[in-house]
């Protein structure tokens, strides 16, 4: 292997993190910032292999056997999931009730 496909492979490699991140990264609010929601971040990976474990009933060794792109799609679906339940209580919270009270 020549150093232009370790190159190639390297800036792969780090496009691919750069769209993982970008797509799964959590945008807290300022409220769930006080209430200390980034403080899971600090397990990193161990976050994603705890959440597809009790999910699926998967001991460690079988989530670290499923390949990538299962994960990622996991993951992703999750998170597209959550944002749209969030927006919709959102939506929720500022409705007014049919009786005019709030």
């Amino acid at each position: 292997m020549e150093i232009k496909d370790i190159e190639k492979d390297i800036n792969q490699i780090k496009e691919i993190l750069s769209k993982e991140k970008e797509t799964l990264s959590a945008k807290y609010t300022s409220d769930e910032l006080r209430a200390g929601f980034k403080k899971i971040d600090q397990f990193g990976i161990m976050n994603t292999i705890i959440a597809i474990a009790e999910r699926f009933n998967y001991k460690f060794d079988e989530v670290l056997e499923l390949d990538y792109v299962t994960v990622y799609i996991i993951m992703y679906r999750d998170k597209v999931k959550n944002d749209i339940q969030k927006k919709y209580y959102e939506i929720l919270s500022k409705k007014k009730p049919k009786d005019g009270k709030r």
